[in-house]
């Protein structure tokens, strides 16, 4: 398909996924009215009715995202239900209110495959587990509500089922506003022979870092897969190599990465370069962190050289800069105290590299210092 055929192809699906948005919420608040009875000639009262059921309409959408997704072997690293952000760990959730989503969707679930498994048949699950679930539930719901009309709860009721079969139908729409569709992303895994191709290069390193191989093993391959791909896949495939040197210990190649890395963000668009801000944060303090350990000079780990949101995403990373520059000023007890933590986040992480990466790093941390005090035994979290 060309570029210009596809653009009025998004055009269409949008147009169409809006068409059924809005056609969903006049009918919700008709139902809504009738609900209200002679209240529901006052305009806001229905709209105020319906909202809810619309914000519960979408938790039912991801949850049958995260639910397939799960079901499916995969990990689910995030979720978004508005400006809720969820963050699964080994043990409970992290969840923060988002002043403003970077993701651009009323709600998301990021989740990494089984490489053991085949990537097509999980993400097909998980894909449809959204709309799936709401159209279940609009049949289900709607069931229970006709045969008591014309109650006000039958009627309540049913607009509950209209909401539900209107955020399902409406993500069946292939399109694109920031993130796609689950139309689209069915378009996308159409092809069987697609997950082995490069178009899925990334998803397949996600998966095996995630499974637990740390960057410094990863197929070289992949990664020159990702260096031949529009932005942002260079700077994704700049982060693995720059983690797979701290990782050796090779701390002149990862601060050497600097240069690469302002060529390669200079270049992304100015939209997207805003939606990467976390991302683009997290690699410019590792490389303040590589350089702090090639010159021995904690220095450039200054305070804020992090964003406070970048931290929320990642918490591991920022811990470590504090001790390195701990340890680095020659208080031994506080950097330990740091490290301890830094072990205990990274094995609370699904991301199953992370802590093993964590300890190739802190065991060359400590011997900078040479009387600096031996790792302590205790297992991750």
């Amino acid at each position: 398909m060309s570029a210009g055929l596809a653009r009025w192809a998004n055009r269409l699906g949008v147009f169409t996924q809006g068409l059924i948005a809005c056609s969903g919420w006049i009918i919700g608040m008709a139902l809504c009215a009738l609900a209200l009875g002679d209240a529901g000639s006052v305009v806001f009262l229905p709209l105020l009715l319906v909202m809810p059921l619309m914000l519960a309409a979408l938790v039912i959408h991801e949850g049958g995202h995260y639910l397939a997704a799960r079901s499916a072997g995969m990990t689910v690293l995030r979720m978004g239900i508005g400006r809720v952000e969820l963050m699964p760990r080994r043990r409970g959730w992290r969840i923060r209110w988002t002043a403003r989503g970077k993701i651009k969707a009323a709600g998301y679930v990021i989740a990494t495959h089984d490489p053991a498994r085949p990537l097509r048949t999980q993400s097909i699950r998980m894909i449809v587990g959204g709309p799936g679930a709401n159209l279940v539930a609009a049949v289900l719901i709607g069931s229970l509500a006709l045969p008591w009309l014309p109650h006000a709860v039958a009627w309540l009721t049913l607009a509950f089922a209209v909401a539900n079969a209107t955020v399902g139908l409406a993500n069946l729409i292939p399109s694109t506003r920031g993130l796609g569709s689950d139309g689209l992303l069915l378009w996308l895994w159409r092809d069987r022979q697609r997950e082995h191709g490069p178009q899925f290069a990334h998803v397949r390193l996600l998966a095996l870092t995630v499974s637990g191989l740390t960057a410094d093993r990863l197929p070289q391959d992949h990664l020159a897969q990702l260096d031949v791909q529009p932005a942002p896949m260079p700077v994704v495939a700049l982060w693995y190599r720059l983690k797979a040197h701290q990782n050796l210990g090779e701390w002149q190649q990862a601060a050497a990465a600097q240069a690469a890395f302002e060529q390669l963000s200079q270049a992304l668009p100015p939209a997207m370069k805003r939606d990467l801000t976390d991302f683009l944060a997290c690699i410019r303090t590792e490389l303040a962190f590589s350089r702090a350990m090639r010159d021995n000079d904690g220095g450039g780990l200054v305070d804020g050289l992090l964003p406070k949101q970048a931290t929320w995403s990642a918490p591991v990373l920022w811990t470590r800069c504090l001790a390195l520059r701990a340890l680095l000023e020659g208080d031994r007890t506080k950097a330990q105290r740091l490290l301890d933590e830094v072990q205990q986040l990274a094995g609370q992480s699904l991301d199953r590299a992370l802590a093993p990466s964590e300890a190739l790093i802190r065991q060359r941390m400590l011997a900078l210092v040479p009387d600096a005090p031996a790792p302590r035994s205790n297992q991750p979290g």
